[in-house]
């Protein structure tokens, strides 16, 4: 007999809406500000900094530093890619451009105040144009994983599917694939912030390496990409991260064997709330009503009457584990579970478990 409890999908929703990003976000605010320069908007552009900013760099002093870097006033073009970010403060590249030859990076700090994004810092890069040959590149580039990993945040599957990968991408991955993917691996809809990694830049393709959540798990994913009428494209995106110290401290038994040994404590003690509600992930609790986890809970006694249990090695696969659990009866009878434990602020939660007689 077997016993399969499950959520279909695993995917969080982000801060922010894709939309809301784009409105009211920091991409939104430096471009309101960039315009509003070249519009020698002076004023309507110094208001789009924050209390901080104003406090050490009064208007006056800002007209001066305008003076001194009239590319902010005069550019022809702009490139604007979000590097990193977390709820309340975001990092922004801007690539300005004069002449093919004339390019200024400038780089953004901006944060909430009021709950309105507004500019912190602005460092403002005049190397020589050749420094700045990669970074007009990877703006581009960055543009289609900003999208997608900002469309999975929102579960826009179909957004980070259709606009931002590559004919070839779709024609090897269905839509429907994909999104098993993105089920599978739920780190790329639930982090809440990433930085970039290693970039290997060649003239048909580029691969960079983007860490999720840094601070915490930091979760790598590989993206390859490429042109695709004009554009940069992802090509192909990989995970692995079997290697990561941090990511293989949260695989002690300490940590996976938590979230079950409280769900198995809660039945023992006829607490069937609490073993549906604590330890599991609010994907499982979405997709399995607690009157069918009740009902199934009941149908086999021996998780409620159990006398030992026995857990095995965990295995890991791209940001998901797997653990196999032995129940041992009054009877000497075994009843195994298969659990998939699925990460949820640092904390391993069950997604999905299944169990049989053996």
């Amino acid at each position: 007999m077997w016993l399969i409890l499950g959520a279909c999908f695993l995917i969080f929703l982000g801060f922010f809406s894709w939309n809301r990003w784009q409105d009211e976000g920091p991409i939104k605010i430096i471009e309101k500000h960039l315009e509003a320069l070249r519009s020698n908007k002076t004023p309507e552009a110094y208001a789009f900094t924050a209390r901080k900013f104003q406090s050490t760099v009064p208007l006056s002093d800002f007209r001066e530093l305008l003076k001194a870097n009239s590319v902010l006033t005069s550019y022809i073009d702009r490139q604007i890619s979000l590097v990193d970010f977390n709820e309340n403060e975001a990092f922004l590249l801007t690539i300005l451009t004069r002449s093919d030859k004339d390019l200024t990076g400038v780089k953004y700090t901006v944060v909430k105040e009021d709950g309105v994004w507004k500019i912190l810092k602005i460092w403002i890069d005049n190397t020589a144009s050749n420094n700045f040959a990669s970074s007009v590149d990877s703006t581009e580039w960055l543009h289609s994983i900003d999208m997608q990993l900002m469309a999975l945040r929102s579960k826009d599957i179909e957004n980070a599917y259709n606009k931002a990968t590559s004919k070839g991408f779709r024609d090897f991955s269905s839509l429907d694939g994909f999104r098993q993917f993105v089920d599978f691996n739920s780190i790329l809809s639930s982090h809440k912030n990433y930085v970039l990694g290693k970039q290997a830049i060649r003239t048909d393709n580029i691969i960079v390496d983007i860490i999720l959540n840094p601070d915490n798990e930091a979760i790598p994913i590989q993206y390859t990409m490429g042109k695709e009428d004009g554009q940069w494209k992802i090509l192909h995106l990989d995970m692995t991260i079997a290697n990561l110290s941090k990511f293989q401290e949260l695989l002690k038994d300490t940590n996976t064997h938590a979230p079950i040994k409280k769900q198995l404590a809660a039945l023992k003690d006829r607490d069937i709330l609490q073993a549906y509600s604590d330890p599991t992930s609010p994907a499982f609790r979405k997709d399995v009503s607690f009157e069918v986890f009740q009902e199934l809970i009941h149908q086999y006694p021996i998780l409620m009457d159990y006398q030992s249990i026995e857990f095995k090695n965990p295995r890991l696969d791209n940001g998901t584990c797997f653990l196999i659990v032995e129940l041992k009866g009054k009877d000497d009878s075994i009843y195994t579970l298969e659990y998939t434990l699925a990460l949820e602020d640092n904390q391993w939660k069950i997604w999905t478990f299944r169990g049989w007689s053996s």
